[in-house]
């Protein structure tokens, strides 16, 4: 396992995708700790303004991993994330059947 957890490390280290940032049309939603010591929260700011639909939420009372340590926060903002995609989908698709 350590050997692959170093690969993982590696390649987030050497891989930098900020160039490619604007080409991503799904909508995104960021769930970041504001005391994260490992990503900034300026990093997060910096993507969600980037990001042509990038939508932030940011916890004041966490750190790096938000999932683990506000796991029911982080599954209602993931559920209604999911509900706002599916409706703007479904009148997207009705919209286009109309035309």
């Amino acid at each position: 396992h350590r050997a692959a957890l170093a690969c993982g490390l590696r390649l987030l280290a050497d891989t930098d995708l900020r160039a490619s940032i604007g080409s991503v049309r799904q909508p995104v939603r960021l769930i970041h700790g504001a005391e994260d010591r490992l990503m900034p929260a300026a990093a997060a700011d910096w993507l969600a303004d980037t990001l042509p639909d990038g939508r932030l939420s940011m916890f004041k009372d966490c750190g790096h991993a938000p999932l683990l340590s506000r796991p029911a926060d982080c599954a209602a903002l993931i559920a209604a994330f999911a509900t706002e995609a599916t409706a703007a989908t479904a009148t997207t698709a009705t919209t286009a059947a109309d035309h």
